[in-house]
């Protein structure tokens, strides 16, 4: 039922959704920059790697880079 895509806001697949230990969202957004926008032509190699940064930061203690750059993808279609 797409329950936990709801509470988290995501609102497109792929979208990344980090948690805290405690449920916060510590990002949401794009995994990397392979796409840069909606029928963007698709790049061979990503340049920026948006998730790996959001986990280090979170690993390390400290706050994902904002603004979250949101996620392309197809829509999610919610009951």
């Amino acid at each position: 039922d797409l329950a936990l895509a709801k509470r988290l806001g995501a609102t497109v697949t792929p979208e990344a959704v980090v948690l805290s230990p405690s449920g916060e969202v510590l990002y949401r957004g794009r995994i990397d920059d392979r796409y840069d926008k909606p029928g963007g032509k698709r790049r061979e190699r990503p340049t920026t790697f948006d998730l790996r940064a959001a986990l280090r930061a979170a690993l390390d203690g400290t706050p994902a880079p904002k603004p979250w750059p949101p996620a392309v993808g197809c829509d999610i279609e919610f009951p």
